[in-house]
């Protein structure tokens, strides 16, 4: 959170002169659902990569911050402008839209965490664990496949601003790569799990690399 607040108060001093006015309450929201969810993981996945959560939240704020850098919006420039009565362009970048982004995808982290417990209980109310998930890997990995492929659907398919990779549902328009991303984690992690003693067996070395052995099957008679 040092990180981020520290990058936004650049950000501001560098394209404004002063430190952002929402820089404490925006800043300040986020810190507190950062903590919430580290609350959660620590009391509901105890084991848990303890770098993962921090790493996730420092690199969503230098992300908030570089978008908060583009957005004109903001700029005491573009508010002198309209001011003026001059005519201005929409702009793309939207950091507070951002911003709420990221409150729903913490409170959505929060709400995963709570629901898919390391737990060996099959009858614990609202639990879906990583065992559950890990015999759905393949169908995981091909759902992503199938999202990435979306946009070069015709009919469904758009290019905006130079890029082939949104789709149109009804008055919305959404980037499936976005939610392939996540699928395509949750398959690789499964992936590597269910093959890691395979994988640890060491074959050929081509190069500095070195290959797992090949799949074998043996028969006994």
């Amino acid at each position: 959170m040092v990180l981020t607040l520290s990058a936004f108060a650049e950000v501001g001093l560098a394209r404004d002169g002063n430190i952002p006015g929402g820089l404490f309450v925006y800043g300040g929201g986020l810190a507190v659902l950062a903590f919430i969810a580290y609350l959660i993981q620590a009391k509901f996945t105890p084991y848990a990569d303890p770098l993962l959560l921090p790493l996730a939240v420092a690199l969503n704020g230098i992300g908030l911050a570089m978008i908060y850098r583009l957005d004109l919006d903001t700029s005491h420039d573009r508010k002198v402008a309209a001011a003026a009565g001059k005519k201005l362009l929409p702009d793309a970048a939207d950091a507070p839209g951002q911003l709420m982004w990221t409150f729903i995808g913490i409170a959505l982290f929060v709400g995963a965490v709570m629901i898919m417990r390391d737990t060996d209980k099959p009858d614990a109310p609202l639990s879906f664990t990583p065992k559950t998930a890990q015999r759905y890997t393949y169908l995981i990995g091909l759902t992503a496949v199938v999202l990435l492929l979306l946009p070069i659907v015709p009919g469904i398919g758009a290019e905006i601003n130079g890029a082939r990779v949104w789709i149109h549902l009804g008055p919305f328009s959404v980037q499936p790569g976005e939610f392939a991303k996540l699928l395509l984690v949750v398959f690789f992690a499964g992936y590597l799990v269910n093959k890691r003693q395979a994988m640890s067996l060491i074959g050929k070395k081509v190069g500095p690399i070195s290959l797992p052995r090949p799949a074998t099957s043996a028969r006994s008679w």
